[in-house]
């Protein structure tokens, strides 16, 4: 006799699931910040400043996912995550900030932009880039 009830389906592990996408995120990122930096003077590359990604919703299982690994954190208003990009010009990963050397916004930017195409979508969350600049 078949059973009415249809299989669950076989669902990916999330932890490797979104570990991947974070990778795979990341690397868009810093092609995109490499790419960027092989194409502007050092000048265009001073102007300080960081970008930050806004996640949403909170719930979904990236964003957990994101934040029980301490990559980002719970926003403010608790509707989504909130990751924090500083990258220096010569630096197209993120990195903590090094003495003397300031933050590019453009390549904090492109890295965040790289990586939020990715997690859009990948995972279909809403993802939004921020960016702060320093007076200079």
């Amino acid at each position: 006799m078949t059973s009415m009830i249809p299989e669950a389906p076989e669902m990916p592990q999330p932890c490797d699931e979104w570990e991947d996408l974070h990778r795979a995120a990341c690397a868009a990122g810093r092609w995109a910040a490499g790419d960027l930096m092989k194409r502007c003077s050092a000048w265009q590359l001073s102007r300080e400043g960081q970008a930050s990604v806004h996640i949403e919703p909170a719930d979904s299982p990236v964003a957990a996912w994101l934040v029980q690994n301490r990559h980002a954190t719970l926003t403010d208003a608790g509707t989504g995550v909130r990751q924090d990009f500083v990258l220096g010009s010569r630096h197209a990963e993120p990195r903590p900030p090094v003495a003397g050397e300031p933050a590019s916004v453009l390549v904090s930017h492109a890295y965040a932009a790289a990586y939020c195409t990715v997690l859009a979508e990948e995972a279909g969350v809403t993802t939004t880039v921020h960016i702060t600049t320093s007076h200079q």
